[in-house]
């Protein structure tokens, strides 16, 4: 049976990379990111298509943040199908003379001034792409001296999706633990181990009480019987400290 190391590595190489070639050109609905994630998920916490609530320890969401964030990097389809859609609008703004720019800007208008049509006549995948272009025009500005469309968030100043994802799926929160975690030289598994204890997702006698499993959430190792949380347990408990 794999280990959640190597559930990891297949759910990143893998599963996530399954629907990029469609995520180029189709906006994917809501129900099927969900259904897609909920595949992944399954898989990373139990091996198998059957996963219940509380074999989940961290929310989804948080798995599929970038590690300095406390996340586990794991790709987020929805904002990575944005991310490669708007390559689309970097192509139509930064080269508007190629053939099939010029035909959409002749049938809908351009993108310069902001004034690109959205109407009823514009076809639903062009529709689908518009969706993102407050972020796409936020994110881009013009040369004065050869009025070039530069790209923000590059140092070449040309349209990454990478460099789109980083910005589109970051929360804004740093963590010098995570940071630190994830550059130490020790076994994979011990760096996910540790980075559900900085969860407070391990589970312990008290996270299980609160999941409603029956167990006393008394700590076995104590004379007095304290609360086995995960700050007892490595921290607290006169076992750990002699240790």
């Amino acid at each position: 049976m794999l280990s959640s190391v190597g559930r990891l590595i297949l759910v990143k190489s893998v599963l996530s990379a399954l629907t990029l070639h469609y995520m180029q050109v189709f906006n994917l609905p809501t129900w099927l990111i969900t259904h897609l994630d909920g595949i992944r998920r399954r898989f990373f916490w139990k091996g198998n298509d059957k996963c219940l609530g509380g074999h989940c320890l961290v929310n989804w969401k948080k798995c599929c943040l970038p590690k300095r964030s406390g996340g586990l990097g794991i790709l987020d389809l929805s904002v990575q199908n944005q991310a490669l859609l708007l390559r689309w609008l970097w192509k139509l703004k930064a080269d508007p003379n190629v053939p099939w720019s010029v035909t959409v800007q002749n049938l809908y208008g351009s993108l310069d001034g902001h004034t690109f049509s959205g109407n009823h006549l514009v076809s639903n995948g062009l529709k689908e792409i518009l969706l993102f272009k407050d972020f796409f025009l936020a994110s881009i500005t013009t040369d004065v001296n050869s009025h070039a469309t530069l790209w923000r968030w590059t140092s070449s100043e040309i349209y990454s999706s990478s460099s789109a994802y980083s910005i589109l799926v970051d929360p804004g929160i740093r963590s010098s633990y995570y940071l630190v975690l994830w550059k130490l030289n020790i076994p994979p598994r011990v760096k996910i181990f540790i980075w559900l204890l900085l969860q407070d997702r391990l589970l312990t006698q008290h996270n299980l009480n609160i999941q409603n499993w029956p167990t006393n959430d008394g700590c076995p190792c104590c004379p007095g019987n304290a609360l086995e949380t995960s700050l007892h347990l490595f921290l607290l408990c006169p076992l750990a400290k002699c240790i």
